[in-house]
């Protein structure tokens, strides 16, 4: 609904990379409750972040997908549906 399309679908148009959603909202109070596995998680990535910007370069690896989703749409190597 529109909770999807303001905290994920616009963040993405504007180049946020790799939303994460670490809370939820009670449905009667309106209170924030925390996801402990996904707080660890965004605490995880945040680190591997940090690493990997003091890693050399040619310690890197780097990936390169060509991607056509839906098919048959002329959209190959755009980043279509891609979390980018």
């Amino acid at each position: 609904p529109v909770q999807v399309a303001l905290q994920v679908a616009l963040p993405e148009i504007d180049g946020a990379i790799e939303p994460l959603i670490y809370a939820g909202r009670d449905g009667q109070s309106g209170r924030s409750i925390p996801m402990q596995d996904r707080i660890d998680a965004l605490a995880t990535r945040a680190l591997n972040w940090a690493r990997l910007r003091k890693k050399e370069n040619k310690d890197k690896k780097v990936c390169i997908c060509l991607f056509q989703f839906p098919p048959d749409k002329g959209n190959v190597g755009t980043a279509a549906y891609l979390d980018v």
